[in-house]
């Protein structure tokens, strides 16, 4: 008995995955690898998977870049952080480990854009929907919001 059985059509020889329709999703982060930017800013790659709904499963990838206070784009990893659960309104000293990161889960808006040529799907820019936001269906499901250890550098 063979380990792999299945039909096969030689003409299909496509790689090309069909985006999912825009909307609000709910997304798990299924896995993360640490990296830099070229500004030498640390860096999360996220896998999120949908975790609910007609498109439970489908994957989708979000650079989470760690912007400082001050900064032009600070307010995107704010508002990623806090959808995520781990940052509370009104904290202004964070720090987290990686594993913060694992199981985590939050709502965002996705859309479909071309890049290099080909459809595929993305978290809209400002797109995490935190309690604040009205368009929110249901609060994320991630385990308890870690706390964040004050006086210690993120990472």
């Amino acid at each position: 008995m063979s380990d792999i059985n299945m039909d096969i059509d030689p003409e299909d020889q496509t790689s090309e995955f069909k985006p999912f329709p825009p909307g609000v999703y709910e997304l798990a982060i299924t896995k993360f690898t640490p990296g830099e930017t070229s500004t030498k800013r640390k860096m999360l790659n996220l896998e999120l998977t949908v975790n609910d709904g007609e498109f439970l499963g489908r994957k989708l990838w979000y650079n989470l870049t760690f912007i400082p206070a001050g900064e032009p784009g600070h307010g995107l990893t704010v508002q990623a952080l806090l959808a995520f659960g781990l940052l509370e309104k009104g904290e202004t000293n964070l720090a987290l480990d990686y594993a913060d990161f694992t199981g985590r889960a939050a709502r965002a808006k996705v859309e479909i854009e071309t890049y290099q040529g080909k459809q595929r799907n993305r978290v809209v820019t400002a797109g995490w929907i935190t309690g604040d936001d009205e368009t929110e269906v249901k609060k994320p499901v991630a385990a308890a919001p870690a706390k964040a250890k004050t006086g210690r550098k993120l990472f």
